[in-house]
């Protein structure tokens, strides 16, 4: 008998999720792998934001709340905000949920019809071209390419813009390639956008403080303040404060579009974890200290993935300006080279050799909507670094 609705035929399993889940099994089985696969730093969440969740449970912080969030969360958000962008939002313009993935499903789920078109530049995060298809939209994708540094270019982006566009879906910091969008780019973009204006756009802003120039990636609230009305941003916890686990994101928008995503989140799940937002208010109203600490490992980290690969022939990459990512092309191993007399066809097969020779997990750029790419989360110790890097060298080197 087929329970299944024909919907989940649009609904596929997250790349990265399903090659972070096959590592894990593999390691359940006695095999040594190295995961850098998973987009989550080893760092664990700094004492002072897990000592907070402590004491709420000792306070008895454990009952439901507010759909949206509670007070003091929403409160350390708007003041961020304020601090961050001069901008001041008001309670209702702001959502918490279990995750921004949630709160991303959310959003397109209460604003799109059949056949509502979605700009996304590509590569993209593996969940923003499932969800809007779940919910019958047209998902149109901008290539975008190395040698730009994978920063869209607004006048591709425009091309694709027609009446029935919905939403311009941005990433940056971005994941999967560590771009970084410039201030200059979103001005470009908010003129543009004047020819379109019943187009939204979701700006992912989650890995806004991890970049290598010293300075926190431009919002699209300060560099194009004309969009700040059809524009939803969402941040959360998990990335800037190790906080993956705790399952807290949030949103600030037009407060018809909250409304919408409280109604959904109230049928749902109903309000995030009590105790986790009780962290995640210590997390953005307390001490920042420990991130600069963090940043340094990370730029080390970066710096050595870098130069790593830049030694392996046949492999090219943007380096990244943010997030703890590199994509990186592996197309000169396609299709030339075999293992165990299969040819090396797709980014697939590739990265299924790295894992089953080397040992090491990374995520084919196929999950991120561009063939011929693989994607390595590099926040991640040293010595597993250096030990996966060696595993790579000697993997490719076995190649014929």
């Amino acid at each position: 008998m087929n329970i299944i609705s024909s919907r989940m035929g649009l609904l596929k399993p997250s790349g990265t999720l399903a090659v972070a889940d096959l590592s894990r099994k593999l390691k359940s089985e006695g095999k040594n792998i190295l995961d850098l696969a998973e987009g989550e730093s080893d760092f664990e969440t700094p004492g002072h934001i897990a000592d907070e969740a402590k004491k709420a449970i000792d306070d008895g912080c454990t009952r439901y709340t507010a759909v949206d969030g509670i007070p003091a969360l929403k409160k350390a958000i708007q003041r961020k905000f304020f601090e961050e962008t001069d901008i001041e939002f008001e309670s209702a313009n702001i959502i918490v949920g279990a995750g921004a993935k949630q709160l991303i499903f959310a959003a397109l789920m209460a604003t799109i019809d059949e056949k509502d078109e979605v700009v996304v530049p590509s590569p993209f995060w593996v969940s923003y071209r499932d969800i809007a298809k779940v919910f019958g939209g047209k998902v149109i994708t901008v290539d975008l390419n190395e040698s730009s540094g994978f920063v869209p270019n607004v006048e591709a982006l425009t091309k694709e813009f027609t009446k029935k566009t919905k939403w311009l879906i941005l990433n940056s910091p971005n994941n999967p390639t560590g771009a970084v969008y410039t201030k200059a780019f979103f001005s470009e973009l908010e003129k543009a956008l004047e020819a379109f204006p019943d187009i939204m756009i979701l700006s992912d802003e989650i890995y806004e403080e991890i970049t290598y120039n010293g300075e926190r990636a431009p919002s699209i609230l300060t560099a194009a303040p004309k969009l700040k009305e059809r524009s939803l941003v969402i941040n959360g916890v998990s990335k800037k404060y190790a906080m993956t686990g705790w399952r807290i994101g949030y949103a600030i928008g037009p407060k018809n579009l909250v409304s919408a995503m409280n109604t959904i989140i109230g049928q749902t799940t109903t309000n995030a974890c009590s105790i986790s937002q009780e962290a995640a208010a210590k997390a953005i109203s307390g001490s920042q200290e420990f991130f600069k600490s963090f940043m340094v490992e990370y730029k080390k980290r970066r710096d050595f993935i870098v130069e790593e690969l830049s030694e392996i022939k046949g492999l090219s990459f943007a380096k990244p300006e943010g997030a703890f990512y590199i994509f990186v092309s592996c197309k000169d191993f396609l299709n030339k080279y075999k293992y165990k007399e299969k040819r090396i066809q797709t980014d697939v097969d590739f990265v299924s050799y790295v894992m089953d020779v080397g040992g090491v997990s990374v995520v084919p750029g196929t999950a991120f909507g561009m063939e011929g790419y693989f994607r390595i989360c590099f926040a991640k110790n040293q010595d597993t670094l250096k030990e996966a890097m060696k595993r790579i060298k000697d993997a490719l080197n076995l190649l014929k």
